[in-house]
């Protein structure tokens, strides 16, 4: 009896050990981004580390169940920190993420990052207007300077639009005015102080439901399908947490998860 009990007790114990030592994903993301990542206050950050089974106490979205299901059918903890956009690549190109979810390629961060081989989701980069506001344009990204010529567009601080915006963003005739949040984007919008929102059509139709705003506005169209991705540095990331990220995307995908994940949020394919 006593040799059973000692065997239970050396056994349980490398149990806890080997717990304790479980492969940790620590990444980093952002908040007041529905319906993908949201929750905690944008004034403020947050720290947890999740084991597989268990949730967040605060973000909640389409992105984190994707990225928490994923690390976690591969038996990974994840060490999840959510901050300002900014603070966030900041902490990425330093080394002290080793993930950074959702983010967008662009050339220039292709030079610097490994983005994993599937997205998390799909957006178009969206042209918004005043419903009265008489702005026609063809759609031909090659028109769209001379339709906006002497206008004000607002964009959000700090985010990515696309490979054909940010590499013109310094170089166009009308004028671009940064705002922290969209609908800060859409308030300067109702009352004429920008002539054009610029944001993710998915995002930006959440935001206008919930600000109750949706029939103010309409789309003159879209300058880009973007896709956004788990990303880590080239030099200081882990490209073992892509690769991770990777498998248990297959594994949820194969599974089921995946799509009541979909459901759950609204998130088509």
């Amino acid at each position: 009896m006593y040799q059973f009990l000692k065997l239970t007790l050396i056994y349980s114990v490398l149990v806890v050990s080997l717990g304790a030592q479980a492969a940790t994903a620590v990444l980093g993301t952002l908040t007041d981004y529905k319906p993908f990542t949201f929750g905690p206050p944008p004034s403020k950050s947050l720290e947890e580390t999740i084991p597989p089974g268990k949730d967040s106490q605060k973000l909640v979205g389409y992105d984190w169940d994707v990225i928490r299901e994923s690390f976690h059918s591969m038996g990974y903890n994840i060490n999840l920190n959510v901050v300002p956009w900014s603070r966030g690549v900041k902490m990425l190109e330093k080394g002290k993420f080793k993930g950074l979810f959702p983010t967008t390629k662009t050339e220039e961060r292709m030079k610097k990052y490994y983005y994993s081989e599937f997205p998390i989701h799909t957006l178009k980069v969206t042209l918004y207007t005043n419903k009265d506001t008489k702005i026609d344009w063809d759609g031909n990204l090659d028109t769209l300077e001379k339709v906006l010529e002497g206008k004000i567009v607002g964009v959000q601080r700090d985010w990515s639009y696309g490979s054909w915006w940010d590499s013109r963003k310094d170089k166009f005739k009308f004028k671009i005015e940064k705002v922290n949040d969209s609908v800060a984007n859409f308030k300067k919008l109702k009352s004429g102080r920008i002539h054009v929102a610029l944001g993710y059509d998915i995002t930006s139709d959440t935001v206008l439901q919930e600000e109750k705003m949706a029939g103010l506005f309409k789309k003159i169209g879209t300058i880009a399908e973007t896709k956004e991705y788990l990303a880590t540095h080239k030099e200081l990331g882990d490209k073992k947490i892509i690769q991770t990220f990777e498998q248990g995307f297959k594994k949820i995908s194969q599974s089921g998860v995946l799509t009541k994940i979909k459901k759950k949020w609204n998130v088509a394919d």
